[in-house]
């Protein structure tokens, strides 16, 4: 998660203690971050002309907001983009985290809402623009989701979770073909992301491509080995190819891992 910087000034503990907790969350110690951060905030507080004047207070906020979102706690993730933003309303990191926290909550035109508007304080914000995307193709807005994804990789042509997420609402669509194409983009990109194998996979099953598609679901249960759906699509498709028995299977295992049991 991007944190905001702290604005230097000589003197000033608040700042030290914001740059502290950057590097923490940077580190992924959201725990000693938000600890920092509240310092921070405990100092200027102290202080109504800090308060009033200081920068740093907005960052602070901020910048806690996101080791909340970090370690789940989406209340105080929302509680603090909040205030950060009645301080500051140009800091565009705020309003991106605070649209992930809504979209967790499930207040979708919340989160369409605050991607809109980090975008505007940041036109080059190609998370927000995946993020904004994400919400519009789940209240059904394909179009405008595929612009917002199309964006992301304009900005960053090499973030490969944007190429999924425009795959995906391109299968929707219909357009398995270019779906495909995104799908191996990402994976060209991240040969890692199981994700990427897992949809492309039931893209091919969709062409009729049987034999692509257990390919693919047979990496990304290599890759993410406890994930039910990979383990459920593939029996679709070897129910689908003829073998029944290895779908039996793969549909025991799916049912097991729902269950919290191994395959």
């Amino acid at each position: 998660m991007l944190a905001a910087m702290a604005t230097a000034s000589l003197g000033d503990p608040a700042a030290d203690y914001v740059a502290r907790g950057n590097a923490a969350l940077a580190k992924g110690d959201a725990s000693g971050a938000i600890a920092d951060f509240t310092s921070a905030i405990a100092i200027i507080s102290a202080d109504p002309r800090q308060a009033a004047s200081n920068p740093n207070f907005a960052v602070a906020y901020a910048n806690r907001g996101a080791a909340n979102l970090a370690i789940g706690n989406m209340d105080g993730a929302i509680a603090d983009s909040t205030q950060a933003i009645e301080l500051n309303p140009s800091l565009p990191n705020a309003f991106y985290v605070r649209a992930i926290a809504k979209q967790a909550e499930g207040d979708l035109d919340a989160t369409i809402a605050d991607c809109t508007k980090a975008i505007e304080l940041n036109s080059a914000f190609a998370n927000a623009y995946v993020f904004r995307g994400n919400a519009e193709q789940a209240i059904g807005e394909t179009d405008r989701a595929i612009a917002d994804f199309t964006k992301a990789v304009q900005l960053q042509p090499n973030l490969a979770e944007a190429y999924v997420d425009r795959g995906d609402a391109r299968r929707y669509r219909g357009d398995v073909d270019d779906a495909i194409a995104d799908f191996t983009k990402a994976i060209r990109l991240s040969p890692g992301l199981a994700k990427a194998y897992l949809d492309r996979g039931a893209a091919r099953h969709a062409k009729g491509d049987l034999a692509g598609a257990i390919a693919d679901y047979n990496k990304s249960i290599q890759l993410s080995p406890n994930d039910p759906i990979a383990y459920a699509d593939r029996s679709a498709a070897k129910r689908a190819k003829g073998d029944l028995e290895g779908a039996v299977a793969d549909s025991l295992s799916a049912v097991k891992l729902r269950a919290g049991q191994s395959p």
